[in-house]
């Protein structure tokens, strides 16, 4: 169905050009339902069994004079990563939880709106009610990878104003920009993973053994976490280019 603002940009065409793009838009509808009910139906993560394929790069780390130089930066973002607490676009560092409460944006706070999520019975219940059928069985295996203690990050919420998008909801099917107070970009600049590239340089920067493993098995839920609450094509994570992971 066209909005009001864009029956009005219609009008300004010329005929043959407005017939055209309601045309256009006809045919990519249809596709889009099809390809919905497809992902919708089916397993979209592209497996062929449980186990995780990561694959194995190398790079070079910087000198120990630079790694000297930034090493307050570097162990400070690492330390309130692990407590998932990040800082990001102006924010400050900011607890990202699955039913945190925000202190709002400019006066528009949404954190208490909760009408189409269930995280709060239980994992297992947010499981069913959040994600496609067919996903469910795989991202079940995800979970049993983290310890209980685990505590999801919520990769789909403006972490200023509160406000959520949802895990269910299809990639295409996202808005954004009609909401005062609520930016998507918060949620992508999180799901680009930029803090996990700190996490090798502050393993070496640490002789403390056991905090060096810390960061080792950290690193591996987040990269578990990530690839189990964003199922390919659901949520907010596949709207943009996921130049992070």
């Amino acid at each position: 169905m066209l909005s009001q603002k864009n029956i009005y940009k219609l009008l300004k065409l010329p005929p043959k050009v407005a017939i055209e793009k309601i045309s256009s838009k006809i045919l990519s509808n249809g596709k889009n339902e099809k390809k919905r009910a497809k992902d919708y139906n089916s397993n979209t993560y592209d497996v062929k069994s449980k186990v995780i394929g990561l694959k194995s790069n190398t790079f070079n780390l910087p000198s120990n004079e630079i790694l000297e130089q930034n090493k307050d930066f570097i162990l400070k973002v690492v330390l309130n990563s692990i407590e998932h607490n990040f800082n990001l676009l102006g924010s400050g560092y900011i607890n990202i939880k699955h039913l945190n409460k925000y202190d709002g944006f400019e006066g528009f706070n949404y954190s208490e709106l909760r009408e189409n999520y269930w995280y709060s019975e239980s994992k297992d219940s947010w499981l069913k009610k959040n994600f496609a059928i067919e996903n469910q069985e795989y991202i079940k295996s995800l979970i049993s990878l983290l310890p209980d203690s685990y505590h999801l990050i919520d990769w789909q919420v403006d972490f200023r104003s509160g406000y959520r998008w949802n895990e269910l909801d299809w990639y295409k099917d996202i808005k954004y920009g009609d909401v005062l107070g609520v930016d998507i970009k918060i949620p992508w600049e999180l799901g680009r993973l930029q803090h996990l590239v700190l996490f090798p340089l502050a393993h070496q920067i640490i002789d403390n053994k056991i905090v060096k493993q810390d960061i080792v098995e950290e690193y591996k839920k987040q990269i578990i976490d990530f690839h189990l609450s964003n199922p390919p094509r659901f949520g907010v994570q596949w709207v943009t280019a996921m130049d992070g992971f």
